[in-house]
């Protein structure tokens, strides 16, 4: 049976970004200042765009600096055919030249448009990617060909995300490697901003790869793309990575796990945007965990990571809000009013004693426990917590409060806090998982740390002894 491909048209958008880094001349027109026009050289370095222009300007460094900053981010520059506009706070760097007379800088984002709404038509996301973007790890990913004249093998999946159908896919040219997002319908600017943040957010979870650097979005009034219309650049943070990625498709193959686990289910990549579209909680959550992978210090990490434990704790409670008695025998049972009448007919307490037993106390007299807290959420999702984690659930407190689990000493702590660090890591990535629906397999950091210390020592990988699994169905 032929295999599914999809087609798309990759290099008028190539073309495009080459062209947009390339130095250029544009005029500023400041009819209401003393300088009625300025001319500036602008082009793509690393990842901003750099400039530079005349000095005539007065003024100390500061006042000019301020004056320029006003510039590009209230202004829209008339170059020819094309007007140019700039994100809020795009002046970055400045510095002048005094020997050549010139002004140097750097901007942080750059809008070069032929219509000035970005506003339902077709967008395209492209990203740069430091290694190539695992696409074909998510189920559904199906072959792409591009007017490049290659094929990539598994190098497209089709998600929706907030009523939003997105074709997602990965590009190369020589070195280098991007992720492109299209929007399959028309769409606003910032919705789709939003919802491809909310993907970056998702992979990085996944895969432990932080997307950064730069980003371009592109529109056009056709979904080929054949026609580029408006241009969008902006500066990012550097790009960052960690070990301890969520999912690994080729170690799965390596543990002859069943095939049906070999790629990530694009249902549940949908179900994590949409929750990090929509709850900020769950954002902090991601945010969080994403944190103490990359801390280096094992005791924040292990802070982070009871956050993170609370947090994810907190969501599924409220969504679920669970109640110790069963909800209509508590109140068939009277048993708030009964306490109401006690409490105001005691004669030992005054009125602020009463309020705050019945306004703080009683009400929540049918709430979890903080104890319950912690445990319910797997009660909730029907989880099985593995034997070897479950004692993590007791170290949430004693990190949230400043302290160490028992039988931590001086000598052993830091130790200690390394393997609590991947126990707790694995705790909050099943209750973060199953709260999006997933079932499959969770790769363990702690037992893949163990395995390749042993195998550092000189021990065979076929003869190493783990004492918790390398992965675990959930």
């Amino acid at each position: 049976m032929e295999r599914i491909k999809i087609n798309k048209t990759v290099n008028p958008t190539l073309e495009y970004i080459d062209n947009f880094g390339r130095r250029k001349k544009i005029n500023i027109d400041l009819s209401d200042a003393n300088i009625k026009q300025i001319e500036i050289d602008l082009w793509k370095q690393e990842n901003e765009m750099a400039f530079e222009m005349t000095d005539s300007l007065d003024g100390t460094f500061h006042e000019v600096a301020s004056y320029l900053d006003k510039i590009f981010d209230n202004n829209t520059i008339t170059s020819g055919d094309l007007s140019f506009s700039f994100l809020s706070r795009a002046l970055g760097n400045l510095r002048f030249n005094a020997g050549e007379g010139k002004i140097k800088g750097s901007l942080r984002s750059l809008i070069e448009s032929k219509k000035n709404n970005y506003d339902g038509k077709f967008l395209r996301m492209v990203q740069p990617f430091a290694k190539t973007p695992k696409i074909g790890t998510f189920s559904g990913a199906v072959d792409l060909e591009t007017d490049q004249k290659v094929k990539y093998g598994v190098g497209i999946i089709n998600i929706q995300i907030k009523g939003k159908r997105l074709d997602i896919f990965r590009v190369s040219v020589e070195k280098e490697k991007y992720c492109f997002i299209d929007s399959v319908e028309k769409i606003d600017l910032d919705l789709f901003d939003k919802i491809c943040s909310t993907f970056f957010y998702a992979y990085s979870y996944l895969f432990g790869y932080n997307v950064g650097k730069e980003a371009y979005i592109l529109t056009s009034l056709q979904p080929d793309f054949e026609s580029i219309e408006n241009a969008m650049f902006y500066s990012k943070s550097p790009s960052s990575e960690h070990d301890f990625k969520i999912f690994d498709s080729m170690e799965i193959r390596s543990l002859g796990i069943s095939s049906e686990f070999y790629q990530f289910p694009s249902i549940t990549l949908s179900t994590l945007c949409e929750k990090l579209f929509s709850d900020e909680k769950y954002l902090k959550l991601i945010n969080l965990i994403n944190e103490a992978n990359l801390n280096n210090y094992y005791y924040s990490s292990c802070v982070l990571f009871s956050v993170a434990l609370e947090t994810i704790s907190g969501l599924i409670i409220s969504s679920s809000n669970p109640q110790p008695i069963d909800p209509t025998r508590f109140e068939a049972s009277n048993i708030l009013s009964q306490l109401r009448q006690t409490i105001e007919e005691n004669d030992t307490l005054n009125r602020t004693d009463k309020n705050f037993l019945i306004e703080k106390k009683i009400m929540s007299i049918n709430k979890p426990t903080n104890a319950d807290k912690i445990t319910s959420p797997f009660e909730h999702l029907n989880i099985s917590l593995p034997d070897p984690f479950k004692k993590a659930l007791k170290y949430r407190d004693k990190y949230l409060h400043g302290s160490s689990p028992k039988n931590t000493t001086e000598k052993t702590g830091d130790y200690e806090d390394f393997v609590r660090k991947f126990e707790l890591q694995f705790v909050v990535n099943v209750l973060t998982l199953k709260f999006a629906g997933y079932s499959g397999y969770l790769r363990n950091a702690k037992a893949i740390i163990e395995l390749y210390s042993q195998i550092e020592k000189g021990i065979k990988k076929n003869e190493v002894k783990l004492s918790t699994s390398l992965y675990y169905k959930i």
